[in-house]
């Protein structure tokens, strides 16, 4: 863990904002590049932002990654990119995690490879599979909502319960969920990727409980993301659930070809 994820954290659990932490020390824009960038700031600018984080210059600064460890982050970094898009086509996951070497592995990397199994689990239907793996996930992260992983988890939960006409816990999850975003979408250490993820599985679950309003609303708020970081994830799942939860209005057919667009997009590259 670097110097940008450990501070984020540190900022969440004093319950500072970026711009009550930057204050009297510096820019908030410097907060914000050193957490999502891991840049780097001036001595002068670190150690009072330290101090008031209550952390130490050891806190913040880890040992480099082995080859072996940076290696491995990697290949699970892959793995549940291709998981998540859904590009998994001629190629067998299950046997490509299976090869890999978890010996002496660090917290967070085990928590991401239960969540990767839970996902290859979800892909075969085995949804007990998956929601043995998904509590294993939640086990270890103790269901903090500022770990990325718990929030994952509670969302491929309430689809599992959905299907299984368990609406209320279904709702329990996703109103959890709901109210760790509630005020942004910033969750310590979670990619863009994922960030984006979480706004499609919301917009999902309403539109298969059949609340146009807020399915509308949060496939909005997956292509503003994308729009403001420049991502293009999930695009023809958003337009798609926006155009069916506005079936009644003009804006119908202009949502339905941008979906079926960025759809035959996804299909040419795959």
């Amino acid at each position: 863990m670097f110097l940008g994820q450990v501070m984020k954290e540190a900022r969440k659990r004093k319950g500072l904002s970026q711009v009550k932490l930057a204050e009297g020390i510096c820019d908030q824009n410097i907060i914000s590049l050193l957490e999502r960038k891991n840049a780097t700031p001036t001595i002068s600018n670190l150690v009072p932002l330290l101090q008031r984080l209550n952390l130490s210059l050891n806190d913040v600064f880890s040992e480099f990654s082995s080859d072996s460890t940076s290696e491995l982050k990697k290949e699970l970094a892959s793995l549940e990119q291709r998981l998540l898009l859904g590009n998994t086509e001629n190629k067998n996951i299950a046997e490509e995690i299976e090869v890999l070497n978890l010996d002496d592995s660090t917290e967070d990397i085990i928590i991401q490879y239960d969540y990767i199994l839970s996902l290859i689990k979800l892909q075969s239907n085995d949804k007990n599979g998956a929601d043995f793996q998904l509590d294993k996930v939640l086990m270890k992260t103790q269901t903090d909502i500022y770990n990325i992983y718990t929030l994952l988890a509670y969302l491929n939960k309430a689809s599992i319960r959905l299907e299984m006409n368990r609406v209320e816990e279904a709702a329990y999850f996703i109103n959890t969920v709901r109210e760790a975003i509630k005020e942004s979408l910033d969750v310590p250490n979670a990619t863009d990727l994922q960030l984006t993820y979480i706004c499609l599985q919301l917009a999902k679950y309403f539109s298969d409980t059949d609340d146009n309003q807020l399915a509308s609303s949060y496939a909005t708020k997956g292509l503003e993301f994308n729009r403001q970081n420049q991502r293009a994830y999930f695009l023809g799942d958003f337009y798609l659930i926006k155009a069916n939860a506005n079936k009644n209005t003009a804006n119908y057919e202009h949502n339905k070809k941008l979906a079926k667009l960025f759809e035959n997009y996804v299909e040419e590259k795959k």
